[in-house]
């Protein structure tokens, strides 16, 4: 009789052991592998573990690793974002709201930006991506600006090369070609809205002249 109180007893022991290390590996175990241990469980006092006390370890374990997946999932879009805002660096400037007009015929020709400084002349023609823009010097001469018609978010780019004498001096406007003009709006329309911004260089193929750097260096 005393034997067999001395098995039980062990066996209590043993079962005591057992419900101490689940609940000790739990706290480093995942949602998915605690939820495979759901059973009663004894503990020192004798009583047993519910599977409602179960089930709420489980919850909480889980939620931890929502929340650790969540703020990986939230480092990653934003080492995404990173990376693609740094793909997408166009070395664009800040954008001016302005109006667009354009000029033809002899107002083409003899462009204020050429014709200087030991740079031949050119006279611009009606299909040319160029620019005219006021100026008090030749400040703007050779940049590039990219124009958007927030209308139709049509855009083009052109290459400033003129003097616009009819332009308002803080209206920042353009004029342009008839041919640059039509890709942005209706001709008839005359003046026309919209939005435009300084590119950092002009990009290597584009209908307007690029002799101007070869003839500096000679």
């Amino acid at each position: 009789m005393k034997r067999l109180k001395f098995s039980l007893r062990t066996q209590k022991e043993i079962k005591l052991l057992d419900a101490e290390r689940i609940l000790a590996v739990a706290t480093a175990t995942s949602a998915t592998a605690l939820a495979s241990k759901k059973r009663s469980l004894i503990i020192r006092s004798g009583g047993w573990i519910s599977s409602r006390a179960v089930n709420g370890f489980v919850k909480r374990a889980k939620q931890n690793d929502n929340n650790n997946k969540d703020e990986k999932k939230n480092n990653n879009q934003d080492n995404k974002n990173n990376k693609n805002n740094g793909n997408n660096d166009t070395g664009k400037g800040k954008t001016v709201d302005a109006q667009i007009t354009f000029y033809d015929g002899q107002s083409l020709k003899n462009s204020a930006c050429y014709g200087i400084n030991g740079i031949r002349s050119y006279d611009a023609n009606e299909n040319d991506m160029i620019a005219a823009m006021h100026m008090n010097e030749l400040e703007l001469c050779y940049e590039c600006i990219e124009i958007r018609n927030p209308e139709n978010n049509n855009s083009i780019i052109v290459k400033v090369i003129d003097k616009c004498a009819g332009c308002p001096p803080n209206a920042n406007n353009v004029d342009l070609t008839p041919g640059a003009f039509q890709q942005m709006a209706d001709p008839n329309a005359g003046r026309v809205n919209v939005e435009w911004r300084p590119l950092d260089k002009c990009p290597d193929k584009g209908r307007w002249p690029i002799f101007e750097e070869l003839d500096k260096h000679n």
